[in-house]
């Protein structure tokens, strides 16, 4: 079983800087216990990049960090990363 956690952290407003700090502790602990970490952080927070390290990487756990609403979840400079609508029927 692969050991990886996937964090976006964008850190454009008060807000997202409070949670990318945050994290960090979340970052540590992980990593002191042997679990691989993808941090996209700051302009890495991105859709692109998010899809191409879910599926190259397959993580077990994934923390998002950001602004949304009911259907999406926005990285940095709120742009989406993840849309309920546009998700595959077997991930909703």
């Amino acid at each position: 079983m692969s050991k990886t956690f996937l964090i976006t952290r964008p850190n454009h407003d008060l807000l997202t800087t409070y949670l990318f700090y945050f994290s960090s502790e979340i970052i540590k602990k992980a990593k002191d216990r042997n679990i691989k970490v993808l941090d996209l952080k700051k302009e890495k927070a991105n859709q692109k990049i998010f899809l191409s390290y879910n599926k190259k990487h397959s993580p077990k756990f994934i923390n998002f960090n950001g602004h949304g609403n009911e259907d999406n979840i926005c990285g940095f400079d709120d742009k989406t990363i993840i849309n309920q609508k546009n998700l595959p029927a077997s991930e909703k």
